[in-house]
C-alpha cells in the first residue's frame, strides 16, 4: 500500500467523520469511521519527516496551514460543542514534528530532550490541540518504530552475504544512512509490540468517555482507532501519485464547505 493510498484512506475517513458532525450531529456511527484518520495522519507525518530534504520548510508549511485552518475548524467546533476552544490537527502535527526534531537531535543531552518534550506535551495539553498530548506521544511512538524498520520491512531487510544476519538501513535527521542490526524475528516482534502499543493508545484515548457512552459505543471507538495499525503495517515504501499540496488544502477547504452546508441545513 503506497503513501498516496494511505493518505486517501485518511482523508476519506476524516471527511465522513466531519460530514456527520456538520450535517447530522456529533456522536453518530459516522464518528467511528473518522477514528481511522488521525493515526494515519501521524504515520504520514513520520514518513514525510523521514524523507524531507528541508525540515524547516516542513515546519513552516504545517504552521501556515494550521493558521489557515483554525477559523473554519473553530466554527465547526462551535457548531457541535458550543464555545469549546480547540486547535486543529495541523497544530498537533506541528508539535509532533518539533518533538521528533528534538528527539533526534544528537547535540542535546537526554535530560534536556526529556525536559523539552515534556514542555511540548504540557503546552499541547493546556492549549487543547486536537488529540492533546496523547496525539504527540503517538507521533513519537510511530517514529521510534519506523526507525526500527517495521514498516516496509522487506526493504529494510538486506541479506548479508557473509552471515545469516540481516542489516537494516534507517535514515536519520540529516538524511544520512546508519546501519542497525535487524533480524526477521526482531521485526516480527517489533510489529507485535507496535500493535500492542496502538491498542493501549486506543484504550487510553477513549477511557475518559466511559460512563458518558454505552460500552458498545466506546468499544467501536477503540476498535476503529486500532484499525489503522494494520493499514500502517501494509505500507510498501512507495510514494504513489504525488499530490503534495492537495492534502494540505483539502483540510481547510472541506471544513469551509461543511460549515456552509451546516448553516443551510440547520
Amino acid at each position: 500500500m503506497s503513501s498516496f493510498v494511505i493518505k486517501i484512506i485518511a482523508i476519506i475517513s476524516m471527511l465522513i467523520d466531519h460530514s456527520g458532525d456538520a450535517l447530522i450531529g456529533y456522536s453518530t456511527p459516522l464518528n467511528f469511521i473518522g477514528r481511522i484518520a488521525f493515526p494515519l495522519f501521524c504515520f504520514q507525518l513520520v514518513n514525510g519527516y523521514a524523507h524531507t530534504h528541508d525540515v524547516k520548510k516542513y515546519c513552516l508549511r504545517l504552521g501556515l496551514f494550521a493558521l489557515i485552518s483554525q477559523i473554519p475548524f473553530g466554527i465547526m467546533i462551535y457548531n457541535y460543542s458550543g464555545s469549546k476552544l480547540a486547535l486543529n490537527v495541523f497544530f498537533t502535527l506541528l508539535f509532533g514534528l518539533i518533538t521528533l526534531i528534538v528527539y533526534d537531535n544528537k547535540k542535546l543531552h537526554i535530560i534536556y530532550k526529556c525536559l523539552i518534550i515534556t514542555c511540548i506535551l504540557l503546552i499541547a495539553h493546556f492549549i487543547n490541540v486536537d488529540y492533546q498530548a496523547l496525539g504527540i506521544i503517538l507521533i513519537l511512538v510511530i517514529h521510534i518504530f519506523y526507525k526500527r524498520g517495521i514498516f516496509n520491512s522487506k526493504e529494510f531487510l538486506v541479506e548479508n552475504s557473509n552471515t545469516t544476519e540481516k542489516i537494516g538501513f534507517v535514515k536519520n535527521l540529516n538524511n544520512s544512512t546508519t546501519t542497525a542490526n535487524i533480524t526477521k524475528h526482531s521485526v516480527f516482534y517489533n510489529k507485535l509490540f507496535f500493535a500492542l502499543v496502538m491498542l493501549v493508545f486506543s484504550i487510553l484515548r477513549y477511557l475518559p468517555v466511559v460512563g458518558y457512552f454505552s460500552f458498545d459505543y466506546v468499544f467501536c471507538f477503540i476498535l476503529c482507532t486500532f484499525l489503522p495499525t494494520f493499514i500502517m503495517l501494509m505500507y510498501n515504501g512507495k510514494k504513489g501519485y504525488s499530490l503534495k499540496y492537495f492534502f494540505y488544502i483539502f483540510y481547510p477547504a472541506h471544513l469551509i464547505v461543511l460549515n456552509i452546508l451546516h448553516s443551510i441545513v440547520f
